[in-house]
């Protein structure tokens, strides 16, 4: 389920680069998250993701947080620790040139790979904030291969990591994959685990 509304102040771009989430405007924003959550519990449709798009146009900027359905529902019964909704949201911040604007009412499909990779992914930069840089693909029924950067000297970070992606697969139930690879590009250091051993991290 999609939804696009104007960002009005919802959000702004400091000199720096760095996003930050107009507090007087949060509880409108979860006022529209609650609003599609009331929509899809009341409905037959069998839905993964949501997607919210607040777009400035004026600004060509574009903010997007993709959530699970059964994350708001959780949410909603109390499962989870305070903020663990918020995380488990993947939150995406463009910027259009003038030639691509209609990318900013451009809807794709959601698929759980993609989901699963931009979450860890994310949690990984809240647990170490300025020191790690990590990218995934997915090889279709067979293997996320995971590339990784961070800063030298470490050791917490590898371990993190590898509990990160196999908790994140967990939580989710995904089974369509035989193993997953990990490579720290600044050590070469190369894990190659397959679904049985990456168990053993959660």
């Amino acid at each position: 389920m999609c939804v696009l509304a104007p960002a009005e102040h919802f959000f702004s771009i400091d000199d720096s680069g760095k996003l930050n989430i107009n507090p007087q405007k949060q509880k409108d924003l979860n006022g529209l998250v609650f609003s599609v959550g009331r929509v899809l519990f009341n409905s037959d449709i069998d839905i993964d993701f949501y997607l919210i798009k607040l777009a400035k146009e004026e600004e060509r900027v574009e903010l997007s947080f993709i959530g699970c359905v059964k994350d708001l529902k959780k949410a909603w019964l109390g499962s989870f620790a305070p903020g663990e909704l918020g995380i488990r949201r993947i939150f995406d911040l463009k910027k259009y040139n003038k030639e691509d604007l209609s990318g900013m009412k451009r809807f794709e499909e959601v698929a759980w790979p993609d989901f699963l990779v931009k979450q860890i992914r994310q949690r990984l930069k809240v647990k170490f904030p300025g020191k790690v840089e990590l990218v995934g693909k997915y090889k279709e029924g067979d293997e996320f291969i995971f590339i990784l950067a961070a800063s030298q000297g470490n050791t917490k970070i590898i371990p993190f990591v590898l509990k990160t992606i196999a908790r994140v697969i967990e939580v989710y139930q995904f089974e369509a994959f035989n193993s997953i690879r990990l490579l720290d590009i600044n050590t070469g250091e190369l894990n190659i685990l397959d679904k049985e051993r990456l168990k053993r991290y959660r």
